[in-house]
């Protein structure tokens, strides 16, 4: 997440400052200060949808000792469906950095339970249903302290969040139940993106120089991964990636990529060798055509994409087949008013349909309500 130049996340305070800066400007900035907090450091200079969980697509739910059984609210979003343009903010992070991001990624539990990833701040915040305030989830002790965390999950089957502890090149279970239960999964990899599917299998996007590509792990006893998608150096053939960001994984196992530095998004059916472009693909751009750094992808029952199309500060729908998109949230230029976005990051939906919308630049999350259909 934090390794493509779309991620302009600290491009302003809440000010009147923002229209001073030119959007390529902070763009480049922001991409350049991050890569070396996030890549280069720790590297040494190597360089859902309305359903329990953005990063996969479950045919039903599977109730953890946590949450209530519930089917997927699948036909709430159609393709009409539209979202009150005037957000409210969720969740407003303080104190951070001139010139650092914070916020990241998330997901949402069957309860409604959201969990984000605050890179810079090196944690995870837990914010419940309709509670006012939130939770600071950090490392039970000195192994398991994060560091530039990028992505978080919940598993619903084992009751756990997984995340993505980029700066320590690892990825971590931690129960939801037994703070003394954590474990260290997969080690050595600069995770970006992450997602389960069906089956248990974690699928885990990279991005650093000499690779850029998507590899799936089997979380048994062997813990072996398998190429996806992508692999080598990056390109931006059908074959290839660059920069790929968030993942999201629909009830046919086929895997969707926000291919960041591509501008596209593209899927890639089980089981395929090459991939499709499903959005974008035709340069960075500001048309209904284009996509400009996209970030993260979700997919509803019907086919549809839902994109943070970050560098164009809007939220885009493109329906199954479509050679353009449609604008759902943003697109009112970067600025911090409740119908604007500034470089989104990240999305999602709970099981009501309201549309969920990390909104990087101005260091909030928002809440979109649904409007009825």
């Amino acid at each position: 997440m934090f390794n493509s130049p779309s991620l302009v996340r600290n491009q302003k305070k809440t000010s009147a400052n923002q229209g001073k800066i030119s959007c390529e400007h902070v763009h480049y900035k922001r991409c350049m200060l991050l890569l070396a907090c996030v890549i280069l450091i720790p590297i040494a200079i190597t360089v859902p949808m309305v359903l329990v969980n953005k990063k996969k697509a479950n045919s039903s739910t599977t109730p953890s000792s946590t949450s209530t059984t519930e089917a997927p609210l699948y036909n709430i979003i159609t393709n009409t469906t539209k979202w009150k343009q005037n957000g409210i903010t969720i969740f407003q992070a303080v104190d951070f950095d001139e010139g650092t991001g914070d916020l990241s990624s998330m997901d949402i539990d069957n309860n409604g339970t959201i969990y984000m990833a605050e890179t810079m701040k090196d944690r995870i915040i837990e914010i419940k249903f309709g509670e006012t305030g939130f939770s600071i989830i950090n490392g039970s002790d000195d192994v398991h302290q994060l560091f530039r965390p990028t992505d978080v999950i919940v598993d619903q089957k084992t009751d756990s969040i997984i995340i993505c502890d980029a700066g320590n090149r690892r990825i971590l279970r931690w129960s939801r139940q037994n703070i003394s239960n954590r474990e260290i999964v997969i080690s050595n990899v600069y995770c970006i993106g992450l997602a389960l599917d069906d089956d248990g299998y974690l699928y885990v996007s990279i991005s650093e120089l000499g690779k850029h590509e998507i590899r799936r792990w089997n979380l048994g006893i062997n813990r072996t991964s398998t190429l996806i998608a992508g692999g080598g150096t990056s390109e931006d053939h059908f074959a290839q990636l660059k920069m790929p960001n968030f993942l999201f994984i629909d009830e046919d196992y086929s895997l969707y990529v926000a291919d960041t530095q591509n501008h596209r998004v593209m899927k890639w059916r089980k089981n395929s060798k090459a991939g499709s472009c499903v959005a974008g693909g035709n340069g960075a751009g500001t048309n209904l055509t284009q996509l400009s750094y996209p970030t993260g992808v979700v997919v509803d029952h019907l086919g549809n994409i839902y994109i943070a199309d970050s560098n164009n500060n809007r939220i885009v729908r493109w329906i199954k087949g479509a050679n353009k998109g449609s604008i759902v949230a943003g697109g009112n230029g970067p600025g911090n008013g409740t119908d604007q976005l500034w470089a989104p990051y990240d999305l999602l939906f709970d099981k009501y349909g309201n549309l969920y919308v990390f909104d990087a630049g101005n260091h909030r999350l928002q809440k979109f309500f649904i409007e009825s259909n």
